[in-house]
């Protein structure tokens, strides 16, 4: 078959590339320099070295012709075979293969030129020299090597090629080095370039010891020379391995024949026991394997390259549809994949003996690499400490577990409860969600556990790396990179030696585990700057082109890189002035006001960016983001509304506590237990003062749980878990070990910035914080000081709570000896610390008990999972000795969730909502952001009616608010709106909140009706942060709908009933007029033996001329007897009836239909005609005669309230029965609006630009 031509079923037939074949351009940019991040004293032996068989035979131009098949074993850069060379090495290759051929040209005379066999190479020795040279001397290999091995290729027989006679090969080299070659004529010499520089020289001149990587920087090292049959010319190369030839022995596996395809996996197992070899360990059911030992001192060279008649080179390394090629299998080994190499991982078969893990690889000669593979090696080689790596995971205990699926049909049914659907989309929800509209993870992993990997450490700073290797991918669902930024043009962005390491991540994925889905998280605590610019101008107002730019480029990211989602870790976009990072307030703050509707406008245009994205790729894209769990710092974020938009949001339920203050706590507690004091000094507990609180605690986790359940249904919901500590020293007070004591710095002029009373808008302490070796993790401020923050990773905090000093402190600039500490727990907060009593230190931590008690939490409130920040502090602690880098937490967290079952996944819980919804919106608007008027919290409830019908006075509106604040609502005038909240829970909050939801119901009062198309504003206050409102259900015309605006499946859209409410009857504002929406005062006086009742505010009384059948409101008038009552006590106590003899019979004073005059007719027993008084303080009157001359309120059995109408002052004005609330007495027009009144007044004009002013603006009057 003609090259090029191969067909489908053609057992030869190259693989695609992939990260561990063909795919030289993948591997990391870092590799270009790696070996100058291992230090000088380091041994070749200890090396992982990547290296290519037969390095030229990439076949350029089809010089091979029609054997390229089986002469092929590199993959073509593009240029010439020394070209390729120079792209393995700008991968990461440090091992060559160079086959040698001496030939005569008239024009350069007598040197090597490259085959492979009798194909000629289209290369020269000088050639490879160069290339080698301009590496080795260029920017990035300087601090480089590269090792070569060289072999003459011509046997002289069929199928070789033959050399030039009369020629010698070390004297050839020799020529080289010195810098002298043959003519051609003969013996004949003329100069040339020596290139004698170019190597290590005791590796062209003897056989030499193994050198060390300072011995040979900027060098070729030889590792032998061998002749054309295999054997080894004795004055070169390194001894060890010349005392045999490259055949099988104990240093070199080189076994090259693989007859068919069926034979790769017996060389795969040459392979790895080679590798075993390398590294120490036996197979007891091999024999001889023991025999060999542990020889970490030598150099050992592994080639994974094959060929047959029926298997060729790509075979061999590549496989296909059917077989599997070596490479596959190293790269599986070297990644922990399936059972590739157990004897290398944890739990291993106990057949294998001898070391414990994989670490080193020794020289690797591979065919086509492919980029992943080589960053595998290459990540195996010690960092600049010599010892600090990172962990080995634990093998996959579900790997052939999976979530992608999509059944296709009717993609709504698999939308999750609640989420916000992009217009004009159908996004493929059941790629990723079930048709319960939980996400899928896996069958072995329905409840997330999800972890923050850190892309910077990387071992370079000496320190304990924590690689993509390192993650236990078997154990989580999901992982986001950390952290790409917002650049200067508004686009996503990394720095650029990022690229490669977020390649390597999602590869690391790909080959580890393909059911984890992965994340960019962008912005973070030090990269949330661009975030304020993008989505927010400078007059507040929303960036839509910038976030348009970002939400575009976005796309563009996730694709590129292979990330299945982008996570926004925005911190933070809140009113409050001076949060999120200091250095960012002078970007943030003027922007305050607008921060969060630039935020919600951010989510919503990635929404739907992803979901276009999703829809045409056929693969769904995650939206989530990390939020805060602190109840100060969500006050400012108005009710989130901006989570509507996320698959799922990760609560930062830590740092809940820390040293910007001197209040000393844990950082992460899953409940309050009352004593919190920072809430303390804030007056939270303090009844007396603050009874709207009812002693809420909302720094804890339980808290912050329940304030996103307003919005999202638990299964929507992460809790975050801190792997790391929050710590203080020189601590004092408190309850007990540390606990709920103070700690500030001693001079508050040193703060850091935005702490402290020095700061803009401070005045709270500075806390100190734990420092040197309690503070391990620490950052640096501008001046490249430690920042004192406790900051510890738990496997460190493990070996201060066991006492023991650990080997590592010095790579952290610590010194000294451990102890003193003792671990406590406190039941109530499910939080443990430690402390030190002999320097005070109090170190908050997260450790098994607490992860075992926030497990159960999540498991039993049906919550989606948890989130890890970071996963690099995790630990492994043995029975003696110390505490390293590990899994600990998150293998409990996997086994603790994973069978937990379902989580929830409808936003309703026990609220039971009708199917049929009105088109409704209703929404938080117009938070103040004002800093003085956040407490309380006083937006307005907005209600937009496009139903296409009016929605009528008497409409009653139910929604849920989450038990996050207290079950305490208040109006615009500062009074409770009584009846108006069914608490879920009330009281303190110690031991848990015990409820998701409180139950708020509003009624469209007079002259509330909405049109079609408008909208109505009702103010509302409320106490601490919500999310939400949700779960709506509106009652009309006696028959009950849900909204359309909660998101629900399965619901159909109908029109509002007419309803029966009275009509508007209001009129146009009066500055004459007192409106007084609390009570509508009339006093009796005695008269005789009868009564006036006069309108306390007009001065007019109620008159009843005798052919009339209502009463009406006038001047006072002594002797007219038609204003002279009977007021009579009947009925029992303090239950009056007021009667009229005017008629000439005794007739009754009744209230008996809304705004309807008060009618005076016989008495009988409707209830109008009853009526009790009540004082100003809502005090009733028990009974007896009536105060004289005392204000009252008459209101009726009927439930009206005797009132002039319209707060008529005028004589003639009629007496109606009004409403209680007194909305249909304080209702006025005024300038085509609607306007009640808040509280009392008089002659205030109507202004909703005020905030003082008296009035609430409702709807318009049109």
């Amino acid at each position: 078959m003609p090259v090029g031509t191969a067909q489908a079923d053609d057992p030869h037939q190259r693989a695609a590339a992939t990260p561990h074949y063909h795919s030289l351009e993948t591997a990391s940019k870092d590799n270009e320099n790696w070996m100058s991040r291992v230090d000088d004293k380091v041994s070749l032996a200890d090396l992982s070295v990547p290296g290519t068989h037969d390095t030229l035979a990439t076949c350029v131009d089809l010089s091979c012709g029609v054997y390229v098949d089986i002469t092929r074993t590199q993959q073509d850069l593009g240029g010439s075979s020394s070209a390729a060379l120079a792209g393995q090495l700008t991968a990461g290759v440090r091992a060559i293969d160079v086959r040698l051929r001496i030939n005569k040209d008239k024009q350069s005379g007598v040197g090597f030129t490259i085959n492979h066999g009798a194909i000629s190479l289209q290369a020269t020795f000088d050639d490879v020299l160069t290339r080698i040279e301009d590496f080795l001397t260029g920017p990035e290999g300087t601090r480089e090597t590269v090792l070569m091995s060289l072999k003459m290729e011509c046997s002289g027989e069929g199928g070789s090629c033959s050399d030039e006679p009369g020629y010698n090969e070390h004297e050839i080299l020799k020529g080289y080095l010195d810098g002298w070659t043959y003519t051609g004529n003969q013996q004949e010499t003329r100069p040339s370039k020596s290139w004698k520089h170019l190597f290590w020289t005791p590796s062209t001149n003897t056989q030499a010891a193994t050198p060390t990587l300072g011995d040979v920087r900027g060098k070729i090292v030889v590792l032998n020379f061998h002749g054309r049959r295999g054997g080894v010319y004795g004055d070169y190369g390194l001894e060890q391995l010349n005392r045999n030839t490259w055949g099988e022995n104990e240093y070199v596996q080189n076994e090259y024949k693989v007859p068919d395809l069926g034979q790769i996996d017996d060389k795969w197992e040459k392979v790895r026991a080679h590798l075993r070899r390398t590294n120490g360990v036996w197979d007891a059911n091999r024999p001889g394997e023991k025999e060999y030992g542990h020889k970490p001192k030598d150099v050992y060279v592994n080639f994974t390259s094959g060929t047959g008649a029926f298997a060729y080179p790509y075979s061999v390394a590549g496989g296909g549809d059917a077989f599997t090629g070596v490479n596959e299998f190293l790269h599986s080994c070297l990644t922990g994949v399936g059972t590739r190499c157990q004897e290398f991982y944890p739990d291993r078969p106990g057949n294998f003996g001898g070391q414990e893990r994989l670490t080193r690889t020794g020289i690797v000669m591979m065919d086509f690499p492919g980029g992943g593979l080589i960053d595998e090696i290459v990540r195996r080689n010690p960092v600049p400490t010599g010892g600090l790596t990172g962990p080995t995971p634990p093998a996959d205990p579900s790997p052939g577990d999976t979530w992608a699926a999509n059944p296709g049909g009717n993609q709504e049914r698999c939308r999750p409860d609640g989420m916000t659907t992009t217009a004009n989309v159908d996004t493929p929800y059941c790629v990723a969600y079930d048709e319960a509209g939980r996400e899928r993870t896996g069958a072995a992993h329905q409840r997330r556990v999800l972890g923050y990997f850190t892309g910077w450490r990387t071992g370079k700073d000496g320190r304990h790396q924590y690689l993509p290797s390192s993650v236990s991918w078997g154990k989580l669902t999901h992982v986001n990179y950390s952290f790409a930024h917002v650049g200067a043009d508004n686009r996503i962005a990394i720095k650029p030696e990022q690229d490669s390491a977020v390649r390597l991540f999602n590869r690391t994925r790909d080959a580890r585990s393909p059911r984890v889905k992965t994340l960019i998280a962008v912005g973070g605590w030090a990269d949330s700057r661009g975030f304020y610019t993008m989505a927010t101008n400078a007059d507040g107002s929303v960036n839509q082109a910038g976030i348009d730019t970002f939400a575009n480029s976005a796309v563009d990211f996730v694709r590129q890189y292979g990330f299945n989602g982008v996570d926004i870790d925005y911190e933070y976009p809140t009113a409050l002035p001076n949060t999120g990072n200091p250095v960012d307030w002078p970007v943030a703050n003027p922007r305050r006001k607008g921060l969060t509707a630039g935020y919600t406008a951010l989510l919503k245009t990635l929404r739907e960016k992803l979901d276009r994205a999703t829809a045409g790729d056929g693969r769904y894209y995650l939206l989530t983001a990390a939020v805060s769990g602190s109840g100060y710092l969500v006050r400012g974020m108005e009710a989130h509304s901006g989570v509507q938009y996320l698959d799922f949001a990760n609560v930062m339920t830590y740092d809940l506590h820390g040293t910007w203050n001197h209040f000393v706590g844990p950082q992460a507690p899953l409940y309050d237990d009352g004593r919190d004091n920072e809430l303390a000094a804030g007056g939270i507990y303090d009844s007396g003062a603050n009874p709207e609180y009812q002693k809420t605690g909302y720094f804890n986790t339980d808290w912050a749980y329940h304030h996103y359940r307003g919005a999202l249904s638990p299964g929507r919901i992460n809790l975050g878990v801190p792997y790391y500590t929050r710590g203080w020293g020189n601590v004092s007070g408190g309850v007990g070990n540390g606990l709920w004591g103070t700690s500030a710095l001693p001079d508050q002029s040193k703060c850091p910035p935005g702490t402290g009373p020095g700061s803009p808008g401070g005045t709270t302490p500075c806390g100190l914080g734990a420092s040197g070796m309690d503070n391990i993790w620490h950052d640096l401020d501008d001046n490249g000081k430690e920042v004192l923050a406790g900051s510890n990773p738990m496997w460190h905090a493990k070996n201060l709570e066991r006492g023991v000093t650990p080997d590592y402190l010095s790579a952290y600039g610590v010194s000294g000896q451990v102890g003193g500490y003792t671990r406590h727990w406190d039941d109530t907060l499910k939080a443990s610390w430690l402390w030190n009593g002999n320097n005070k230190v109090f170190l908050s931590t997260e450790d098994e008990q607490a992860i075992s008690v926030k497990a159960q939490y999540i498991a039993q409130n049906g919550i989606g999972g948890a989130m890890v920040w970071e996963l690099a502090g995790d630990y492994d602690c043995p029975a003696a000795g110390q505490c390293r880098p590990g899994y600990t937490m998150t293998n409990l967290l996997h086994d603790k969730l994973a069978g937990a079952g379902q989580y929830g996944s409808t936003r309703s819980g026990a609220t039971k909502l009708p199917d049929q919804v009105l088109d409704v919106r209703v929404e938080l608007v117009d938070y103040p952001t004002k800093l003085e008027d956040m407490w309380p919290i006083q937006p307005k409830l907005r209600i937009t009616n496009n139903t296409g019908k009016p929605l009528p006075s008497g409409t009653e509106l139910s929604f849920d608010i989450p038990t996050s604040t207290s079950p305490l609502l208040k109006d615009e005038g500062w009074k409770e709106m009584t009846g108006a909240v069914k608490p879920g829970r009330t009281g303190p909050n110690v031991g848990g909140l015990n409820a998701d939801f409180h139950r708020v119901t509003v009624k469209l009062g007079y002259c509330e009706e909405i049109a079609a198309g408008k909208a109505r504003d009702i103010g509302i206050k409320y106490y601490l942060p919500i999310t939400g409102p949700a779960n709506f259900t509106m009652k009309v015309g006696g028959v009950d709908f849900g909204l359309t605006q909660d998101g629900r499946r399965n619901t159909t859209t109908v029109a509002p009933p007419p309803g029966t409410g009275a009509a508007c009857q209001a009129d146009g504002w009066d500055a004459n007029r007192v409106y007084n929406p609390a009570w509508s005062p009339f006093s009796l006086w005695k008269v005789g033996n009868q009564w006036k009742v006069q309108d306390v505010n007009s001065g007019n009384v109620l008159d009843h001329p005798g052919g009339w059948s209502t009463a009406h409101l006038v001047d006072s008038q002594d002797g007219n007897t038609n204003q002279l009552w009977n007021v009579v006590e009947d009925g029992g106590a303090g239950w009056y009836r007021l009667k009229s003899n005017t008629s000439g019979k005794e007739q009754c004073l009744g209230a008996d239909t809304l705004l309807a005059s008060l009618t005076v007719r016989d008495c009988d027993a409707s209830d109008g005609q009853w009526w009790q008084f009540f004082a100003e303080d809502g005090t009733r009157f028990s009974g007896g005669v009536p105060d004289g001359g005392k204000p009252y309120s008459l209101k009726s059995y009927s439930g009206f309230v005797a009132e002039p109408k319209n707060s008529g002052s005028r004589p003639g004005t009629a007496a109606v029965a009004g409403e209680p609330s007194g909305s249909t007495r304080t209702v006025v027009s005024h300038q085509g609006y609607y306007w009640k009144a808040k509280y009392w007044t008089k002659g205030n004009v109507p202004d909703a630009n005020d905030p003082k002013n008296p009035w609430t603006r409702m709807g318009p009057t049109g």
